[in-house]
């Protein structure tokens, strides 16, 4: 009886691992690429969204004649390590 137990721990340790090792290759998935925030309150508040690969920020502007939002792309954040 306890050789049936480790055995069947030891299998259900391999098929995990399997499962782990198969899903531990890089992706190229963009999760977690920009970080939204905003600041002030509903009437004056600020909406931006960060880049955190290339460090750029974009806040969130209105076009009137156009009657439409877009982003634009602000060179706030410094890239370089220093």
């Amino acid at each position: 009886m306890k050789q049936y137990f480790i055995g069947f721990f030891t299998g259900a340790c391999l098929i995990a691992s399997v499962f782990m090792f198969m899903g531990a290759g890089e992706s190229n998935s963009k999760i977690g690429k920009y970080q939204g925030f905003a600041y002030g309150t509903n009437r004056t508040s600020e909406i931006y969204l960060l880049d955190t690969e290339i460090g750029l920020l974009y806040d969130l502007g209105y076009d009137e004649s156009a009657n439409r939002y877009y982003w634009r792309s602000r060179q706030y954040v410094d890239t370089a390590l220093r």
